[in-house]
């Protein structure tokens, strides 16, 4: 249980510096990963979409997926 009387202080100003630029580093790489995310949802999107109406076959699809490095989603095969 916490305490109502507990305080929590600031870090001392050089305890953040010398992360910063790893923090930096980080929060780039996560807006990476975000928009790598993306991307295979609108590919994943797309092929099931055309899937759907008929414009392409399952083969084409899971080709299509595999193109873009997705194909294990559908067949359940390790990426390795």
């Amino acid at each position: 249980m916490i305490e109502a009387n507990t305080t929590i202080s600031k870090p001392k100003p050089g305890a953040t510096e010398s992360s910063s630029g790893f923090s930096d580093f980080v929060l780039r790489r996560l807006h990476v990963a975000r928009i790598q995310a993306e991307l295979a949802l609108n590919q994943i999107t797309s092929v099931g979409v055309a899937l759907n109406a008929g414009w392409i076959g399952a083969e084409d699809a899971i080709a299509m997926l595999g193109e873009a490095g997705l194909d294990f989603i559908v067949t359940g095969a390790s990426s390795e």
